[in-house]
């Protein structure tokens, strides 16, 4: 079983830092190949999802609940498995200093795994494409294009501009 790490601050000032680390883990290090080109016989940069507050929390981030689980008894649907690791960080406060020192570590967390794995985290050939392709379709969308025919925008493509015309 794969696991994916959930991100749950407990500060609303950090709301947005599950999105940032899904970004910096996943597009960083969602890589197919190595250094050299070569496709990857293992899986790099597991999913990671997270929300942040309190219900975020106490719906997934338990740390005894994970560490210890609970046996269901009689009702198996209630049988929590334990001896699944999680970290629990602390800051005294919320300070540039300290959210510093958070997002260092997990850059650091993302270059680290990245050298294990022989990959470049600065490889974005995914966001380059994605670029490339935006940039043929951005004037698709501007008024008065309707007429345009481009032979490079594919079938799916054609029909998902002409559903956002509609």
């Amino acid at each position: 079983m794969s696991t994916a790490p959930a991100i749950a601050p407990c500060a609303e000032a950090l709301q947005r830092l599950p999105a940032y680390l899904q970004q910096l883990e996943m597009e960083s290090n969602g890589k197919r190949v190595d250094r050299a080109g070569e496709a990857l016989p293992l899986a790099t940069s597991p999913a990671v999802w997270g929300e942040p507050g309190t219900n975020a929390q106490q719906a997934y981030a338990q740390s005894q609940a994970l560490m210890q689980g609970r046996d269901g008894g009689n009702e198996p649907h209630r049988h929590l498995p334990g001896n699944r690791p999680s970290t629990t960080l602390v800051l005294d406060r919320l300070a540039p200093r300290s959210l510093g020192a958070l997002l260092a570590l997990y850059g650091h967390r993302v270059f680290t795994s990245a050298a294990v794995w022989g990959i470049n985290s600065f490889d974005q050939w995914g966001v380059e494409l994605g670029k490339v392709l935006g940039a043929r379709i951005l004037p698709l969308l501007e008024p008065g294009s309707e007429g345009i025919v481009r032979a490079e925008i594919d079938a799916s493509t054609a029909g998902l501009l002409g559903r956002l015309r509609a």
